[in-house]
């Protein structure tokens, strides 16, 4: 019988226990019930960021105000999802198998369903199959705000960066650890528990690589104006889609002043304009997310947080980070956690 270094508590048979296949164990949770009044988003642009004012237009990021968010008490998953673990998911025929094999690197080419890989993050899955996992294993995708309180830690407010809470620019990637690969010298995803830089500390126990090795899923739609109360004044570049008119207006928006507070140059001097829209009023408000299964035209994507070695920006490598893809996106760096309602 192989041996595996999952920790977690021993996985029951969802359905009758397939014959000739010991069921791996389930990831350990972590119980969230504490700091459930969270800070969630980020409104300033990343100053670590040495190249962001020689940016493409395209690739300045929307300003995403601050909102208070009440959460109700939940359990996070201590690693991603391994190969193995996904693996005795797709057995049962409730998951499907990633739709590849390989990893990043060629030295992990053949990654999936290599013993030599089982206790490393299943990555090339789509939102569904995560979302069939965790369903698989009786928990669920956790919610952005949810993922959000727990890579912020117990300060909930202060953005954290990978190495220990140390802010790393891209010159500094040798003494700071930080997770990217193009930071530690390679592009080989971790075991599942392989990082001692990208931890947190949840009620005395340790929740691991929420900030790199790969990006995760996460259960929300993908809406970057999420905390505005209105609509921004301005187009944005990224989503003009070729339209020469709709580009036109995101690089004429307006100058900012005191009474409109609605956009600003991200560099002085520079025709790269960022929009900051309008937070909400109250204070400690209960946002009403958009929830999975809704049918909602005005959104194509699903959330996706934390860096992966695939990124190069350092300032992705914070809780603040964002990203969306369409949910049968698959990627050899973007793999997931599961959560549970308490």
């Amino acid at each position: 019988m192989k041996t595996h270094l999952v920790i977690g508590a021993a996985l029951a048979c969802v359905t009758a226990c397939t014959p000739g296949i010991d069921p791996p164990e389930l990831t350990d949770m972590v119980e969230v019930t504490t700091g459930l009044t969270v800070d969630f988003g980020f409104d300033q642009h990343c100053p670590e960021d040495g190249d962001l004012c020689s940016q493409a237009l395209e690739d300045v990021p929307l300003t995403m105000p601050v909102a208070v968010v009440h959460l109700k008490p939940f359990r996070i998953d201590r690693h991603e999802v391994t190969n193995l673990q996904f693996d005795h998911c797709v057995a049962h025929g409730a998951c499907t198998k990633p739709a590849f094999r390989s990893a990043v690197v060629a030295s992990q080419a053949e990654y999936y369903g290599n013993d030599a890989f089982d206790d490393f993050p299943v990555v090339n899955v789509s939102w569904s199959q995560a979302r069939a996992y965790c369903a698989f294993a009786g928990k669920r995708l956790p919610s952005e705000m949810e993922w959000e309180r727990v890579a912020k830690g117990a300060d909930r407010s202060t953005p954290r960066a990978v190495a220990s809470d140390r802010v790393a620019r891209p010159a500094d990637c040798a003494a700071m650890a930080v997770a990217t690969g193009l930071c530690r010298g390679g592009f080989e995803l971790e075991p599942a528990l392989g990082s001692s830089d990208d931890v947190v500390t949840e009620g005395g126990q340790q929740i691991h690589q929420l900030l790199g090795n790969v990006a995760e899923w996460v259960d929300d739609w993908f809406d970057t104006e999420v905390t505005c109360s209105n609509l921004a004044p301005c187009d944005r570049a990224s989503d003009c889609n070729g339209d020469g008119a709709c580009q036109a207006r995101a690089q004429s928006c307006p100058d900012c002043t005191e009474a409109s507070g609605a956009c600003h140059y991200v560099c002085s001097g520079e025709p790269t304009v960022s929009i900051v829209c309008e937070a909400y009023d109250a204070d400690g408000i209960d946002l009403e997310f958009i929830k999975p299964g809704e049918d909602l035209t005005a959104f194509d994507e699903r959330a996706i947080r934390g860096a992966s070695v695939l990124t190069e920006s350092a300032c992705a490598h914070r809780t603040w980070a964002r990203a969306g893809a369409t949910p049968d996106t698959t990627r050899p760096d973007l793999g997931f956690r599961c959560a549970q309602d308490l």
